[in-house]
């Protein structure tokens, strides 16, 4: 690491000492009980939290890294996938090729639709990332996406100061506790897989908005939690579930203490008010919920599994942590990057897979945490406080909170639980941040602030932390300095306490320091994660304006669209940014995508027949240069051009042009993106074949189908197959998700478009809607009387009609327990009304 590229450090650490001796003026003003936040905590907070970003991101704000990993780092999904995505999507809104639902895009993959990357798609962030985009251009993408990281950060540490006042009584606990939850490692490693940053203030957001509603009932409050609800459904049913879940544990739990001990009609009450408000967001999220949830039940192959719902509950229960993870997870509590950035994979440290990939993803699908190096401090003060001045209550709603966080750590079932049983997988370890730094903030205020150390778990805690420190720095591969970092600071913080304990006039300013310390830790954990990692430099960020890169193939591309206007399909032998998904920021449609959510069918179309072009390094993606010379998957598939920044020599392409030292070949076997043949083949038959090269010589002469349909078309199954006769095909786009084309054949023929059977493809010939099948394992396919006709393809989303229904139900819904609970509160000022008057004494 070269530090001389981090002289910033130098200016924050001047910043940080200056607000450290500011917070130390203010701190009896800081220490009084008050439940209300005044400019003076926000003011402070807003300052620990900014300075904390920028130690953590200045270079990414001051232009000398770009927020992206790439090739290399075990986040390069970011430039793989994000990246590409927000650039595509920028783009596409700027040119009014955007579709809010009846979504289709041809650049990703062989075609998706809006359901394929929603939870990219409809982010609710992307309200702030699109419009910054727009005014600013494509080459402020990067800093675009770090200032929204900046912005959900400071969401995530406002709403949790908001919802510390309902535990915590001195502003200054609460600026901790706020700072440690917003700057946490989930945050701000998690995070910077953008989408799954968004998690993160929109879950602070939901608990604080139904913590509201359940204090009081009110039109406002019922509307703000039907909205969440609405957004979370709206927005994934991957992210909502896991919020949601989390939300019903915690009001579950918190129900009695707000009501203060309800008898059980009273609690079963709550309950119903409480699913009230979720019930008509579920519903009103109809319009985008319905469409996705079908695509992850019957079309994405992200949710198969090959063992029944009972049996992978069995699994999950009976399923605990393996032993040699439990210092990992200690570890990752204090901070995240103290054994790796993930820069060097973790190796053999964690000796049980799972299936999860930890041994070579550890820096992903791990529990994320990174308290500081005070975590087991202030939750060991925290622990003493209840059991002495706990009342019943409190202690078995802390019991029970704290085996549910035992038992995520330690057994497999509820973080199976959070992603619907589909796999083990810790991405729902946000939901531990609450409970966390609730309890890390009321140890600090209740025994720190109060100069009441328990000493006793203090000192076990400190063994604790110092094991675990220890642990940490024998079997670090990059975190060997900052462990040292931590345990410098863990003695230093401990001093203080024991510095307060002995002079009590000091309490305030080392309560202060105290604090620092440990934000300060937090806050390198957060540098290290993110700085010590492979970065793209301006070069090789899409579009940055820095190079020249990609613009000689753009400059190929607008030649093909001057010269050719049919649709038809593009690939290059070399990559500009990205090896598989280049196609969305250049904008043309091409085969190489790395997709996670691909569709089964087209997923099953390359294990069958171009096993060659999946990728051997990521899964869930393929690449037509992994395997470039196959005359008949480029002829299936539609592919009329190849571009080469060398000649190429395949048989089967003659050049066209050279624009700007790129080469443009044509497809000599590829007319049109459809493929016209008079014989089809029983999908049986070809799965019975011994490879994927044997099933690729039948392309030539014939259509594979299901057996079912062989079956009804007898003509076209027992006939013997020959070359095809000759036919004639064209098709050009006509809008978002609509291709019109004209065919002619010479005999009745079967016809396979290579667009995905998703959703709902309607396919009308000569004005006729005509019935479709699966071609070809996974594409769109139909019959054709001899003779010429007209062609019009078109998608509508499957489950729209539903969703909509759902949705109106939904706004009727909310009407009418909107007009209830403001009858009801009109009826109660009434009675309370009548009851005043009639203490009134008369005139008389």
């Amino acid at each position: 690491m070269n530090w001389s590229e981090y002289a910033y450090l130098a200016v924050a650490a001047v910043l940080a000492f200056a607000l450290l001796l500011a917070l130390m003026r203010f701190v009896p003003r800081l220490s009084e009980a008050s439940r209300r936040r005044t400019p003076l905590e926000l003011g402070f907070l807003g300052a620990v939290v900014l300075l904390a970003l920028f130690v953590i991101y200045g270079n990414f704000f001051l232009g000398r890294s770009f927020f992206a990993y790439t090739v290399g780092d075990p986040g390069s999904d970011a430039i793989e996938q994000y990246v590409p995505f927000y650039s595509n999507l920028i783009a596409n809104v700027r040119d009014g090729t955007f579709g809010l639902w009846n979504y289709w895009s041809f650049e990703y993959e062989l075609g998706v639709n809006a359901a394929g990357y929603q939870s990219w798609f409809y982010d609710p962030f992307n309200l702030v990332v699109v419009p910054l985009g727009l005014a600013f251009g494509d080459a402020s993408l990067a800093y675009v996406l770090v200032f929204v990281q900046a912005l959900k950060v400071i969401l995530s540490a406002y709403l949790f100061d908001h919802l510390l006042t309902r535990f915590c009584d001195t502003p200054l606990a609460r600026i901790l506790g706020a700072s440690l939850y917003s700057i946490c490692s989930f945050m701000l490693i998690n995070g910077q897989h953008y989408w799954l940053g968004s998690i993160f203030p929109v879950f602070t957001l939901a608990a604080l908005l139904f913590e509201l509603y359940l204090e009081r009932s009110s039109v406002g409050r019922f509307l703000g939690v039907v909205a969440i609800t609405t957004v979370l459904l709206g927005w994934t049913a991957y992210v909502a579930f896991m919020v949601l879940l989390f939300e019903a544990i915690y009001l579950l739990l918190r129900i009695p203490i707000v009501l203060g001990r309800p008898r059980p009609r009273a609690y079963l009450l709550t309950v119903l008010r409480l699913c009230a408000p979720v019930a008509c967001g579920m519903l009103l999220s109809g319009v985008l919920f319905v469409p996705y949830a079908l695509f992850l039940l019957t079309e994405t192959s992200r949710t198969s599994v090959s063992t029944s719902l009972v049996e992978r509950v069995v699994e999950s229960l009976t399923n605990f942590t393996n032993p040699d993870w439990i210092p990992a997870m200690l570890s990752r509590f204090m901070g995240s990057s103290l054994v790796t950035t993930g820069l060097t994979p973790i190796g053999d440290l964690l000796s049980v897979d799972n299936g999860v990939g930890y041994s070579t993803n550890y820096t992903y699908e791990f529990i994320l945490l990174g308290y500081s190096c005070g975590t087991f401090v202030l939750l060991s003060q925290f622990f003493a406080w209840v059991r002495d001045e706990g009342d019943r209550l409190a202690k078995v709603t802390v019991a029970v909170a704290t085996a549910l966080v035992a038992l995520y750590c330690l057994n497999h079932f509820l973080p199976t639980l959070a992603t619907a049983m589909v796999r083990l997988q810790y991405r729902s370890s946000f939901v531990l941040a609450f409970p966390i730094c609730v309890a890390m903030a009321l140890g600090f205020e209740k025994r720190v602030l109060a100069g009441r150390i328990a000493w006793g778990p203090l000192a076990a805690s400190v063994a604790l932390s110092a094991a675990v420190l220890v642990w940490s720095y024998g079997n670090a591969l990059m975190g060997h300095l900052l462990t040292l970092f931590f345990s410098a600071a863990l003695v230093a913080a401990v001093a203080a306490l024991v510095l307060a304990s002995r002079k009590p006039s000091w309490r305030g300013p080392l309560a202060v320091c105290f604090s620092g310390l440990l934000v300060a830790t937090s806050a390198v954990d957060g540098f290290m994660g993110t700085n010590v990692r492979i970065h793209t430099d301006g070069a090789y960020f899409p579009l940055s304006g820095l190079s020249q890169c990609g613009t000689n193939t753009l400059a190929a591309l607008d030649y093909l669209e001057e010269t050719d206007p049919t649709f038809y399909r593009v690939e290059k032998t070399y990559l500009d940014w990205t090896p598989l998904n280049d196609s969305l920021i250049q904008h043309y449609a091409s085969v190489s995508a790395y997709n996670s959510s691909p569709d089964s069918e087209v997923d099953e179309f390359y294990h069958k027949l171009w096993s060659e072009s999946i990728s051997p390094w990521a899964v869930y993606s393929q690449g037509y240069w992994y395997d470039p010379n196959q005359p008949a998957i480029m002829q299936l598939l539609g592919v009329k051009y190849v571009l080469s920044i060398d000649p190429v020599d395949f048989d089967w392409c003659e050049p066209v042009a050279e624009v700007d030292g790129v080469h443009i070949y044509r497809n000599t076997l590829t007319d049109s993106i459809a493929s016209v043949r008079q014989h089809v083949t029983a999908k049986s038959e070809a799965d019975a074949l011994p490879d994927s090269a044997a099933r690729r010589a039948l392309l030539s002469s014939s259509i594979i189908v299901p057996d079912d349909v062989a079956a009804k078309l007898p003509s076209l199954s027992e006939s013997e197959a020959t070359a095809p006769s000759e036919s004639s095909s064209e098709f050009r786009e006509d809008g978002i998700g609509r291709l019109v084309g004209t065919i002619s054949c010479q005999e009745d023929s079967a016809v396979c478009l290579p667009i995905p059977h998703t959703g709902t493809w309607h396919v009308e010939v000569d004005g006729e809607e005509v019935e479709t099948f699966t071609a070809d394992y996974g594409f769109v396919g139909f019959t054709l009387p001899a003779g010429s006709h007209e062609v019009v393809a078109t998608y509508t989303l499957d489950g729209l009609g539903a969703g909509l229904a759902c949705s109106a139900v939904g706004a009727v819904a909310t009407a009418s327990c909107s007009a209830i609970i403001l009858a009801h509160k009109r009826n109660g000022r009434a009675a309370l009304g009548a009851h005043a008057a009639e203490k009134v004494p008369s005139c008389s």
